[in-house]
């Protein structure tokens, strides 16, 4: 028996037909082609400007960091100024608030991020930097110029900011960006959108279009700060795509900014626009001519780039007869519409994801982050109750691992999902009045920096007032009376003088003040001394000290010739903060340094003197101290004189086990009666005679101290005269303003014979 084999029936094939033949057709990325073209130009105008100022930024340390580098200059921006706060040591928080008490409603844009190494970074970031240009330095200036300030990165900011050539490359970047690169990368990105338009066309409908607006600007900038150029530049693509048309409808006529304040929007590139072509305030009105120059720098420079046959770029170029130019690639053409420009949603996209898994991940190997990056996008971390959630259809594996949220109970994760829910209002409002204390304290911070930079001012002159008047009193004139100075000091060459002090160290405070009365009283501040060093032990002795009063003495005896030195304590010299010369100021920067001044001299002179008057109740000055004879006088000449001793009086004081405590104090009176030494007795009774030296003192009443008038008998000793001691004497103040009234009178009388 013969089994009868019945015939198969064919398999139906489930792929789909295939053409016997496909063309495949290899094309370039046009966003990397645009940053090419790009970043040739910007580092052409670095390289142009740091020429021209060569000479200036040799003058600038390595630490200064100085660099006409415009990729430099914008990341000094966005650490400072950035709102995201990224750097820790920015102040972006602090100028949004600043901005929003100063310029509320103002048009101002946020500095762009430069995190990343993109090429365009240096025009992207412009636009922002040269809005803002004039806020970031009036916002700046207090800072740099404040008490104690140290900020490289401020000062960096501060001086090119300042600096017309800066501005100007500023102006250019974003000229550039607005007329020429913004619109090149959306039409490069977004070529599946448009009729008719491949990758191929990217070459004759922009990049021609771009060499000949170069072409005439290289002789001629002005060209791209014509605003007929930006109206006409992309009209021919723009009337033939709608969705090209629609996208600079809407940068120019729809996108906004809100201001400082959040109340007012702003158009936002129409006005930015409006500042590069038309610019209203002096300082960028006066970078035109240097902004022109910096655009023709950059058009040769894009010029030489796109005919560079080490690129790919004059293969699309007509005018060098390129292999990919429109002549020549009509069915490449016609077979790539629709297909994408970039590389960015294939490469791009994929490296984006590497480049974070190294960013967060550090020390992570590229190897560890390329397996990292294809998990990501292979969704290979998207197990458990995630993909469940995500996907009805593809359930989750029983042993998929699963995250900590996940694996809490459905109601517990419930209950955090509402809360989150319910606490977020209440959440951003504790941000906002956190975020408002702080710039209250920034305010204040700001406020009383410029109120101390002002006091320290007005103190130190009221220190040298009283330094001033201790030179005019007892300063030596000559090197013979500094000689005598130092022989008079424990002159009993013993180890230790009774006050407790060593005689080298009475040395040196005397060498100190007479110093002193010189660079604080007379402000001679280049003959500032030092008092000590830890690296050269000769500083600060009293050999050294002498060498150097010994120059004062004889520059003072030069001046006193040419009858120069002063009558009166001359003001302090101000130790302003300066900045070297880079470039030509601004017209901002002229007039924020001169107003510098905030007070005229006689304003600083009445506050000076109200500060000596403070200084003088605290005790930390004593005016009379201060203008006392360096020697006693004689005791034969002290009858009818005022004359103040240090006196003890006793203070409540409920802390001490006695009730109170002791506190001296200069009391004042008037001497009527001077012992002989041979007759003169207390009283008639007495059998004892009073020692040469003993006055009698008339003290006149006293209602602070509930004292009616009384006479004493008080011995003074020379050795006391101006000791901060018991019984310690010296003229009182009417005393001695009678006799400086003698002296200038005596002085006058002088000249007036001579």
């Amino acid at each position: 028996m013969t089994r009868r084999r019945g015939r198969r029936s064919p398999r139906r094939s489930r792929r789909p037909p295939y053409p016997e033949q496909a063309t495949a057709h290899a094309t370039h990325c046009w966003h990397h082609i645009r940053n090419i073209v790009l970043k040739t130009q910007s580092t052409a105008q670095s390289a142009h400007v740091k020429e021209a100022l060569k000479e200036e930024l040799e003058t600038f340390a390595a630490y200064e960091r100085m660099t006409t580098d415009f990729d430099a200059v914008l990341r000094a921006d966005y650490k400072e100024l950035h709102h995201g706060g990224r750097y820790h040591k920015g102040k972006g928080k602090e100028f949004a608030e600043a901005m929003r008490d100063a310029h509320p409603k103002a048009f101002m844009m946020l500095f762009e991020r430069a995190e990343g190494g993109r090429q365009d970074l240096d025009y992207d970031a412009s636009v922002p930097m040269y809005v803002n240009v004039l806020f970031v330095i009036a916002w700046l200036h207090p800072r740099v110029f404040s008490k104690s300030h140290s900020n490289t990165l401020e000062d960096f900011i501060y001086v090119t900011h300042c600096a017309m050539e800066y501005v100007a490359m500023m102006r250019a970047n974003a000229a550039i960006d607005l007329l020429i690169a913004r619109p090149w990368r959306w039409l490069a990105g977004n070529g599946s959108k448009l009729v008719n338009w491949s990758p191929y066309s990217m070459g004759d409908q922009v990049l021609e279009r771009v060499e000949e607006l170069y072409t005439r600007a290289a002789s001629d900038g002005s060209v791209l700060l014509n605003p007929r150029t930006w109206d006409t530049f992309w009209k021919p693509i723009a009337d033939t795509q709608p969705a090209f048309a629609a996208y600079l409808k809407y940068t120019y006529e729809e996108e906004t900014v809100m201001s400082p304040d959040g109340s007012t929007r702003h158009l936002v590139y129409q006005l930015a626009r409006r500042a590069i072509l038309e610019p209203t305030d002096e300082t960028r009105m006066r970078t035109r001519a240097t902004t022109i120059e910096y655009l023709q720098v950059q058009a040769r420079a894009g010029l030489r780039k796109m005919h560079d046959e080490r690129t790919v770029l004059p293969s699309y170029l007509t005018s060098q007869d390129g292999a990919l130019c429109a002549a020549k690639v009509g069915r490449a053409h016609a077979d790539t519409i629709g297909c994408e420009n970039t590389n960015d949603r294939f490469s791009e996209s994929v490296f984006g994801t590497f480049d974070r898994s190294l960013k967060r991940n550090e020390g992570c190997s590229r190897e560890a982050a390329s397996a990292l990056a294809h998990a990501a996008r292979m969704k290979s971390f998207a197990t458990g109750d995630a993909v469940r959630h995500r996907k009805a259809l593809d359930a989750p594996s029983p042993d998929a691992s699963l995250g900590y949220f996940h694996e809490l109970p459905w109601q517990e994760q419930h209950a955090l999902v509402e809360w989150a829910r319910l606490a977020q209002r209440p959440s951003r409002a504790v941000d906002r009045a956190d975020n408002a204390q702080y710039a209250a304290y920034v305010k204040a911070k700001a406020k009383t920096a410029s109120q101390e930079e002002l006091k320290a001012l007005v103190t130190e002159w009221a220190y040298g007032m009283s330094f001033f008047e201790r030179w005019q009193e007892r300063g030596v004139r000559s090197v013979a009376q500094l000689n005598a100075g130092l022989r008079s000091i424990c002159a009993c060459r013993a180890p230790a003088c009774r006050s407790g002090c060593t005689a080298n160290q009475a040395k040196l405070d005397w060498l100190r003040e007479q110093i002193e009365m010189r660079t604080r009283g007379l402000q001679w501040v280049e003959f500032a001394a030092r008092w000590s060093s830890s690296t050269d032990e000769y500083v600060g002795t009293v050999e050294e000290l002498t060498g150097h009063l010994k120059e004062l003495i004889e520059h003072e005896r030069d001046l006193r010739e040419r009858d120069e030195l002063p009558d009166v304590a001359p003001p302090p010299v101000v130790r302003r903060k300066t900045f070297k010369q880079l470039g030509t100021p601004t017209a901002q920067a002229e007039v924020l340094m001169a107003a510098r001044e905030e007070l005229t001299p006689d304003e600083l002179r009445e506050a000076a003197e109200d500060e000596r008057d403070r200084l003088e109740e605290a005790g930390e000055i004593d005016h009379v101290a201060d203008a006392q004879p360096e020697r006693p006088p004689d005791f034969a000449s002290l009858l009818n004189v005022h004359l103040e001793v240090r006196w003890p009086y006793r203070v409540p004081d409920q802390a001490k086990k006695r009730g109170y405590k002791t506190h001296y104090i200069w009391a004042e009176g008037e001497v009527v009666e001077i012992a002989d030494g041979t007759t003169t007795k207390r009283t008639p009774q007495c059998k004892t005679v009073l020692a040469w030296g003993a006055v009698r003192i008339k003290w006149p009443k006293d209602s602070r101290y509930d004292e009616d008038e009384s006479f004493t008998w008080t011995v003074l000793v020379e050795d006391s005269w101006r000791k901060e001691k018991h019984l310690g004497w010296r003229f009182a103040k009417p005393e001695l303003a009678r006799r400086g009234a003698a002296a200038r009178a005596a002085k006058r009388a002088r000249a007036d014979t001579s």
